[in-house]
């Protein structure tokens, strides 16, 4: 599982603004319209996917259902709930936002050779997917979440890419994003390349499916608060907006009273297709999700009730009040509180067996200090206190995650384990 750091503490909100309004800055004093080369790339090759009838039919599921293609790459009519993509424009792309000197832009996907992808290969389409590159070789910006399609499976990538040809050409000739100098340079950097095959999750195991569904979705990226103080993975708190529209937060999706512990399947599945009546926001993409079968959705949450709890009750229909757990203004902010961990007998005296740097299978490293008797966690930005939650279990204030420490059979501490809808290992580095 490919997880930045930015999902274990709120230091870091950069890769988190998927699908949030769009960056804003007074500071910028004139668009950049330099493309600049993704310096982490490959070459692309002549790969080209074989089409057929079950890859249409599977690219059409998910085009239109959890990877909302459309959402961003079309325009979307704001008169209807939920605002869904205009269909004879699908796929010809949009403006995602505009102030000052500031445009975001998904581009033109369709087939059309003269303002669309008509000429991009299916390796500049399954690059730009899933590792972050553009067709012309520039680094993807960040409303294009290709850090969860990178978990996308192999298969699903091919069908994905075989319907999004076969679809309608659109002619739709669009502006380049502007973005401030420092920003686009910094970008350059932030695609990473595929080292091997991705396999598809058991179909038959419900959390397995849900589990990839989630990713994929990047529910993370929307659902937990990356602003002031991280309240938990998938908790809420992120601030949304689509097309300029009012910002609202997103809402806590973990099996907490305050989010969807008292939710079943019929209920979760009946939101979806409904919007809840139309009441979701449209930057909840929901007229998307709700064309997915009651057995993908049912496995979503399944996944999600996997989950550890975290106390934070989001309701936008509310006037926007100060919350003290995740440090936004949002409907039913004043009523939260944060709820003290509870007190757990633990041995200080191993503290210092814990202290040192942990790395996950794709590089990202996590510190864990040891100072004045006490444990503190650190991956670059603010160090965070880690409290005893249970026998080798610790969480904090602004940690995403609850974690714990693991040892070898010798008793030596070799790994720390982030634990969310699936476990994840980080190994103690020497």
């Amino acid at each position: 599982m490919k997880t930045p750091l930015w999902l274990l503490t709120a230091g870091l909100a950069l890769f988190a603004c998927t699908k949030t309004k769009p960056i804003e800055s007074p500071r910028v004093p004139a668009a950049d319209t330099t493309i600049l080369q993704a310096t982490i790339t490959r070459p692309l090759t002549d790969k080209k996917f074989e089409i057929t009838e079950a890859r249409l039919k599977r690219g059409e599921y998910l085009v239109n259902g959890i990877l909302q293609c459309f959402v961003c790459h079309s325009e979307r009519d704001s008169t209807i709930a939920g605002f869904p993509p205009i269909a004879s424009k699908k796929g010809g792309g949009a403006i995602l936002g505009q102030r000052g000197n500031f445009r975001m832009v998904a581009p033109n996907i369709s087939p059309d050779k003269e303002t669309g992808a008509g000429n991009w290969t299916d390796d500049m389409f399954a690059r730009a997917i899933r590792e972050g590159v553009g067709h012309d070789g520039r680094a993807l910006s960040l409303p294009m979440y290709w850090a969860s399609f990178s978990n996308l499976a192999d298969e699903d990538l091919a069908s994905v890419i075989v319907y999004i040809r076969s679809i309608p050409p659109v002619k739709n000739r669009l502006p380049q994003r502007s973005l401030p100098p420092e920003r686009e340079k910094e970008l350059q950097g932030s695609p990473k390349m595929l080292t091997g095959p991705v396999a598809y999750p058991d179909t038959a195991d419900a959390l397995k499916k849900g589990i990839y569904l989630v990713k994929v979705a990047d529910c993370v990226g929307c659902h937990t608060g990356w602003y002031g103080t991280n309240p938990g993975m998938f908790g809420g708190g992120n601030p949304m907006s689509k097309n300029n529209h009012k910002v609202v937060l997103s809402t806590n999706l973990t099996p907490d009273p305050t989010g969807l512990a008292g939710w079943d399947a019929a209920t979760f599945i009946n939101a979806i297709r409904t919007g809840k009546g139309g009441t979701l926001d449209g930057s909840m993409p929901w007229t998307a999700y709700r064309n997915m079968s009651d057995q993908d959705l049912a496995a979503i949450l399944t996944a999600l009730k996997r989950l550890p709890p975290v106390n934070h009750r989001v309701m936008n229909s509310l006037p926007a009040t100060d919350c003290v757990i995740c440090g936004q203004k949002h409907g039913y902010g004043e009523y939260n509180k944060v709820k003290p961990f509870p007190k757990v007998k633990t041995d200080t005296t191993l503290y210092n067996q814990y202290a040192g740097k942990y790395s996950n299978p794709d590089g990202f490293v996590l510190e864990i200090k040891y100072k004045d008797h006490q444990l503190l966690i650190s991956e670059g930005g603010p160090d965070l206190l880690l409290v005893p939650i249970g026998n080798n279990r610790f969480n904090g204030i602004g940690l995403a995650t609850p974690v714990s420490f693991e040892r070898d059979r010798s008793g030596k501490i070799n790994s720390l384990i982030c634990y969310w809808i699936e476990d994840e290992v980080f190994k103690k580095l020497p």
